[in-house]
């Protein structure tokens, strides 16, 4: 998302990953995933590397044994719709996409596909024009336009906040995206560890 902004995060993103063992086991999964995101990343912005090693590793953990979360499911299979749909093969990143859409309609899942941001909203447009998984796609979608109301009304409190005397403003430092959401589950019925699982963290890491 920063990299949107500015091109030298995405920079930064590469040397980070360039640093990093894509073929882990899942000892560190979440390490991983962004490993994956920034290597889709790099190829939108560059035509590089090569993603077929990062469709093979991601292709082993989704036939890893079934005591797999469906947290992290959901994302490994949303992962492959998106490296897919940035190859081009829009038709084979149809099949994880509906997978994904299954899971996470059984389980309740949404911010999973939120945090991909457009090329995410891109793919789901397409499975409801194809008719995969349309209604739970409809849904999701919904929660891109509420959290697109949402960052648009953050962002002219903002541009407020900036025209008010510095006297006033004081010294708050804004929640990031993350514990606004962390926020606004703990308003919800949801238990910690039932958050920590919606989130794909670990309870100490809500707890924080």
């Amino acid at each position: 998302a920063q990299a949107e902004e500015d091109p030298r995060w995405l920079e930064n993103a590469i040397q980070w990953a360039d640093g990093c063992e894509l073929a882990d086991p899942g000892e560190y999964r979440w390490e991983l995933q962004s490993v994956v995101r920034v290597r889709v990343a790099q190829y939108r912005a560059y035509g590089e590397p090569d993603l077929m090693p990062v469709l093979a590793v991601l292709d082993q953990h989704i036939e890893a044994p079934a005591e797999t979360s469906s947290g992290w499911q959901v994302e490994v299979l949303t992962l492959k719709a998106l490296l897919l749909q940035a190859l081009g093969r829009i038709e084979e990143a149809m099949p994880p996409l509906a997978h994904a859409l299954a899971v996470a309609k059984a389980t309740g899942r949404v911010l999973a596909f939120l945090e991909h941001g457009s090329p995410m909203v891109e793919l789901l447009h397409e499975a409801v024009r194809r008719e995969v998984e349309a209604g739970y796609a409809r849904h999701i979608l919904a929660a891109f336009e509420a959290q697109r109301c949402v960052e648009k009304r953050q962002t002219q409190q903002r541009l407020s906040l900036k025209e008010m005397p510095s006297a006033q403003v004081g010294l708050v430092e804004p929640l990031s995206e993350r514990e606004l959401q962390v926020l606004r589950l703990l308003q919800s019925t949801l238990s910690q560890p039932e958050i920590a699982d919606q989130l794909v963290v670990s309870v100490n890491t809500i707890r924080s």
